[in-house]
């Protein structure tokens, strides 16, 4: 685990890489480290903390690894999403103004920071996440197919049979009947 503003405002740091058994980037670990151009998070990183990452005006690209599946604002603001869940934190990504690519490894996590919006503060959960506008959000070149294809759904609600239309509310395929839960 790395504590809690442990590494805050090393202006001078400018690489960080971590150890592959890291699980928890706590609450501003990394903020205001400005310098900072690169960051290797382990596969094992589950949790990253509200404002980890906050001013690192530097950073340009990261990858964030498949364990984390939610973020922390998705997490408070809807009750199917269990507390306990692998997390990105809030404006974690605050004022990374260099920030133009973004690696993300699982599906939800993707669907959440390319697709989702919070009508009630009118606001997209990029934002939330402090992601600025323009940057960019792919699949990690070690994603499964499947992974892809669960996305792809996600975005397009299709059916993953036939590539049919299904509407968001709709149980069944319109091309070929069968239900959105229909196992093979």
């Amino acid at each position: 685990m790395i504590g809690k503003s442990a590494f805050s405002c090393c202006t001078k740091l400018q690489s960080i890489q971590l150890s592959s058994s890291l699980i928890t980037i706590e609450y501003a670990a990394f903020a205001f480290c400005s310098s900072v151009k690169t960051i290797i998070l382990p596969a094992l990183v589950s949790n990253i903390g509200a404002h980890a990452f906050k001013h690192c005006e530097c950073l340009k690209e990261i990858t964030i690894p498949a364990s984390i599946c939610t973020t922390q604002y998705c997490m408070n603001k809807y009750s199917y999403i269990q507390p306990d869940k692998n997390y990105l934190g809030d404006y974690a990504f605050e004022n990374c103004y260099s920030l133009r690519l973004i690696i993300v490894e699982n599906p939800l996590l993707a669907y959440q920071l390319i697709k989702s919006f919070d009508y009630e503060y009118n606001r997209s959960i990029r934002r939330a996440v402090g992601i600025p506008d323009a940057t960019k959000i792919e699949f990690s070149k070690t994603t499964s197919q499947r992974d892809k294809q669960i996305y792809d759904w996600m975005i397009n609600h299709r059916c993953r049979h036939c590539g049919g239309k299904i509407g968001v509310w709709n149980e069944k395929c319109k091309s070929c009947g069968k239900s959105k839960d229909y196992k093979d």
